[in-house]
């Protein structure tokens, strides 16, 4: 791969930022007492608004950082990586310090703690405080971060093993290790107490980050990466997403007591991944059809702002669960809840926005607007 150095900025993907701004508000409301979850939680099946943002981060990545593997090297991409996954660290320092005294603060004004805090920060706080820093005790809503951090890291190798055509490695061994912590490790955090790997299985997540990584360099590659003639699989696709849909919202039976095991979302489980592949697939159909139908101005605010936005949701979700009585205990104080949520998230990405000035465009190579938006996912 040759670096050129002349090479036009590309816009942004307005789709793909919509998109993620879509993501961060289910997770947000999904993360609190809200009426908004009726539409936000498993609402098409065994797939949540989880597995849709680590896909989605690692597409961006992989574009944005192919990008500037040619643009600027691979050495500068190497760096730049390296250099987000040190930003996504600091803002997840951030939040597990700031966690850490409000819990502390609380209790020293309240006489106890505040709502869904971790136990181990009341019953060993200063090992607790140790560990955070090293990443072995990951709250809840806390876990995301860490995990994405260490993607980054591993995604300098894993371009440059696609940019020497080593794609169908890169998949298997992803595939493989998804598999292998499917089958061996324990579909719950295993480890009690102040080590808390938090909520998801970083072996078995891989798989979503790293396919969204294949995605992302082919597209800014312009490398087909479905083959033609895949339009026989919207109708099975619909059929696993139909099937996911009717059994988790209880219309349909489980096919078998242990089905539970089979839609792990710690894990990945086999149906659930199943289900979320097939939901992409539609969905990449669609965007690939009517991309213009996915740019959301208001949603695509927040996807430019994702980092800030999502730790912004984490901060409000411990306060607000501080004091249930005020944003929980009734319907109106449930939707003021829901508001104090949602407009924290757009107030955090304006102020970002003005303070940044209009959306800088990725480095890369300049390609039309339409190849833009559907290279390597041609149907």
């Amino acid at each position: 791969m040759t670096p050129s150095s002349n090479s036009p900025a590309v816009p942004r993907d307005r789709g793909l930022d919509s998109l993620r701004g879509l993501m961060l508000v289910g997770m947000a409301v999904n993360h609190i007492t809200s009426h908004l979850q009726v539409i936000t939680d498993h609402p098409l099946g065994y797939t949540s608004t989880a597995e849709g943002f680590v896909f989605l981060s690692g597409l961006v990545a992989g574009l944005v950082y192919t990008r500037r593997r040619l643009r600027r090297g691979v050495a500068a991409a190497a760096k730049a990586s390296v250099g987000r996954a040190g930003t996504i660290y600091r803002y997840h320092l951030a939040l597990f310090l700031g966690l850490w005294v409000w819990v502390h603060f609380f209790r020293a004004i309240a006489g106890e703690p505040p709502g869904v805090t971790p136990a181990a920060m009341l019953q060993h706080p200063w090992l607790t405080l140790l560990s955070g820093v090293f990443l072995t005790n990951q709250p809840p809503f806390l876990d995301i971060l860490p995990m994405y951090a260490g993607f980054m890291l591993l995604l300098p190798a894993v371009l440059e093993a696609l940019d020497r055509g080593h794609r169908g490695r890169v998949l298997a061994i992803s595939f493989a290790g998804w598999a292998v912590t499917n089958l061996l490790w324990p579909e719950a955090p295993p480890l009690p107490g102040v080590l808390q790997t938090g909520a998801f299985n970083w072996g078995a997540w891989q798989l979503l980050f790293l396919l969204g990584s294949v995605c992302g360099h082919a597209q800014a590659t312009d490398t087909r990466l479905l083959p033609r003639g895949q339009g026989w699989l919207i109708v099975p696709a619909l059929a696993l997403c139909a099937w996911g849909f009717l059994i988790r919202h209880w219309y349909w039976p489980a096919p078998f007591p242990e089905f539970a095991d089979w839609v792990n979302k710690n894990n990945l489980a086999p149906v659930r991944l199943l289900n979320t592949l097939a939901l992409f697939f539609l969905l990449h159909r669609l965007f690939v059809r009517w991309p213009r139908a996915f740019v959301w101005p208001p949603l695509e605010l927040l996807g430019r702002h994702s980092l800030a936005v999502f730790s912004t949701h984490v901060a409000v979700a411990y306060v607000l669960f501080a004091f249930p009585q005020y944003v929980a205990a009734t319907t109106a104080r449930t939707w003021l809840g829901t508001a104090i949520m949602l407009g924290s998230l757009w107030v955090v990405a304006g102020v970002r926005e003005r303070r940044q000035g209009p959306p800088q465009p990725h480095r890369g190579v300049a390609r039309p607007a339409r190849r833009m938006v559907t290279a390597g996912f041609r149907p």
